[in-house]
């Protein structure tokens, strides 16, 4: 009887510190969200208090430019300027590393997937998987190890609810998911996948561990 499974520990090094990576920076990514928030909120807070006492006393007859200089926001919105600034380049660095890992994935993955969700056809999927597997370390995987996992993957990798623009335009409440998503959803499905397989460096007790690591964007194999 052929051999179901795929050994996932065959895995190359590369693509073992790639998905390292990529569990260390989604999580820095939500942590540096909070963080911003956190740092922005009391500010902007503060611009919209001093706003609406500028609205206030230019309705009681304060004067336009009385009030802007008695409530002036230049300070504030400065602090905020910088603060965006410094957040969107820590993001972009979280990113850049996020897609290293779509290094891994076939060129024709995303087009596999739209055939599949569209036409309810599996076998590009399938050969898309099978390239995957190979681009990762793993070979001489049989054809039911391969559908086996491709439909781990595919159950968990859907469609999205549509934006009301799509719903006017197409009459669809569903969509497919964007190139990025699509990478990003797969890319976490697959660590899961490892995860609940008991994988080395990547089992529960490993992955929550590497969530707890400081932001990063090199880290030694």
């Amino acid at each position: 009887m052929a051999k179901k499974s795929i050994t996932f520990k065959n895995m190359n090094k590369e693509a073992v510190n790639s998905l390292q990576l990529f569990v260390i920076a989604t999580t820095q990514q939500v942590k540096e969200n909070a963080r911003h928030k956190k740092v922005v909120d009391p500010i902007k807070q503060k611009i919209n208090s001093k706003l609406q006492s500028r609205q206030e006393a230019i309705d009681n007859g304060m004067s336009y430019n009385s009030a802007i200089e008695k409530f002036d926001t230049f300070e504030e919105t400065q602090e905020l300027r910088k603060l965006n600034y410094k957040h969107s380049e820590i993001m972009k660095a979280l990113n850049e590393t996020i897609k290293k890992s779509y290094e891994f994935l076939p060129e024709n993955l995303y087009d596999s997937y739209i055939v599949k969700i569209e036409q309810s056809k599996n076998g590009l999927f399938l050969t898309a998987i099978s390239q995957f597997l190979e681009n990762i370390g793993i070979e001489n995987t049989t054809q039911a190890g391969v559908r086996n996992l491709a439909t781990q993957i595919s159950d968990k990798i859907g469609v999205k609810v549509s934006s009301l623009s799509t719903i006017q335009k197409k009459g669809t409440f569903t969509s497919r998911l964007t190139t990025q998503q699509f990478n990003k959803l797969f890319i976490s499905v697959y660590i899961d996948i490892l995860s609940n397989a008991n994988i080395q460096g990547f089992t529960q007790d490993e992955i929550i561990k590497l969530c707890n690591e400081d932001s990063k964007t090199e880290k030694t194999a």
